[in-house]
């Protein structure tokens, strides 16, 4: 990211740290993205609870950490959300976010190339929690509109609900996968399990 401009500022600081600081930050990107921080910290022990808000991002940013290997480039959007942070040294990391994503567009390329665009898709995720080297999450839920073909033509916009629940990597049970469509005035759900150690489905 090139920023425009960038503030942080500690409040209440002790060393050795005998009680959490108070922070408060602000970024502006030169492309019009900006974020918002505001939280604590204690120096000693490094337990955190601060909350991120962000607005205007470039989502075209996060092409640079998807494998070369995957079939999906990310052509457009602007994201806008909330992001809170929780840590804890016996605790781990937490993490809860949600948020939306504007004129979002991706091109598909496993087998004919296929474009997907999304006025406005919404994200959120749930008690994400990241310790000793494992990863589980209680919920994330995608929903939108999107408008999926070849080229300029692209079908009307359906609705979309894809859901997954109770997930732990690299080890743990099953999670509970959900996928809802309605196109044309009708209903496709799909449900089913996704094992992270085995990769089945």
């Amino acid at each position: 990211f090139e920023l425009r401009r960038l503030a942080l500022t500690a409040t209440d600081v002790t060393w050795p740290g005998r009680r959490a600081m108070g922070l408060e930050g602000h970024a502006e990107a030169a492309d019009g993205g900006t974020a918002t921080l505001k939280g604590s910290l204690h120096p000693a022990t490094l337990t955190t609870d601060a909350r991120l808000a962000f607005e205007g991002v470039d989502v075209t940013r996060a092409r640079g950490y998807i494998p070369a290997s995957t079939p999906l480039t990310i052509e457009g959007g602007r994201a806008q959300g909330t992001v809170r942070l929780r840590h804890a040294r016996a605790a781990g990391v937490r993490l809860d976010a949600e948020g939306a994503i504007h004129d979002l567009a991706l091109t598909l390329t496993a087998g004919p190339v296929v474009r997907v665009v999304d006025d406005r898709a919404t994200f959120a995720v749930e008690n994400l929690l990241v310790k000793d080297r494992a990863i589980a999450v209680d919920a994330a839920v995608i929903e939108g509109s999107p408008r999926v073909g070849r080229g300029v033509d692209l079908a009307p916009p359906f609705d979309l609900h894809a859901a997954l629940a109770r997930f732990s990597w690299p080890t743990g049970p099953a999670a509970d996968l959900t996928l809802t469509a309605r196109p044309g005035g009708g209903r496709v759900e799909v449900q089913g399990t996704f094992a992270p150690a085995t990769r089945s489905i």
